[in-house]
């Protein structure tokens, strides 16, 4: 009898953790603030909150053909971090458009897309979009132990083209899985 409670006890307990939702947050470093402006598309049609420079999306960590695929549709691959065509599967995707304030000073990234991919216990982000370029990879070991620098336009509070850049890992070495490094770049250097 004791066997059986405790076999229904953890099965229950299984059961509810299986149905939790998991708060898959992105940090973006260098930067003070991010805010959502606008939600263009995102997969199961999640909505991003955000804190400060922390974006979160309250979604279940099973990867997924469809939020892949919503992430690479359209773009090229010099439009994406190059982390994800290979990877079948995505936890979330979402395309946004992104208010960053860096030093100060207020910057607009339009149609940004967002995805975490399922990658084992690993759950890295990658970034790209329409106005995005690849500038580079630093490749350490295999593509499992990498950086990509991406160069999205975007526009400072005065409405001037500037380029933000974006630095994704893979590795946990230089970044955290958890967090996506972001600077100004020059007027009108992309």
């Amino acid at each position: 009898m004791i066997g059986r409670i405790a076999f229904a006890a953890a099965t229950l307990l299984f059961a509810t953790s299986a149905m939790a939702v998991d708060k898959n947050g992105v940090t973006f470093s260098g930067a003070s603030s991010v805010t959502v402006l606008k939600t263009i598309n995102s997969y199961k049609d999640i909505k991003p909150t955000s804190s400060k420079n922390k974006l979160t999306f309250a979604i279940d960590r099973h990867g997924n053909s469809d939020a892949a695929n919503l992430f690479k549709s359209g773009l090229y691959m010099m439009n994406m971090d190059n982390f994800l065509p290979s990877f079948k599967k995505a936890n979330l995707a979402a395309e946004m458009d992104l208010k960053f304030t860096i030093n100060g000073k207020d910057y607009t990234v339009s149609s940004l897309r967002l995805a975490q991919y399922h990658d084992g216990w690993n759950n890295p982000w990658a970034i790209g979009g329409k106005n995005c370029i690849m500038l580079g990879r630093n490749v350490t070991v295999n593509k499992s132990k990498a950086s990509t620098v991406m160069g999205c336009s975007a526009l400072d509070e005065n409405n001037k083209r500037v380029t933000l850049f974006f630095q994704t890992v893979a590795d946990n070495k230089s970044l955290n899985y958890d967090e996506i490094k972001v600077s100004e770049g020059a007027y009108g250097s992309l």
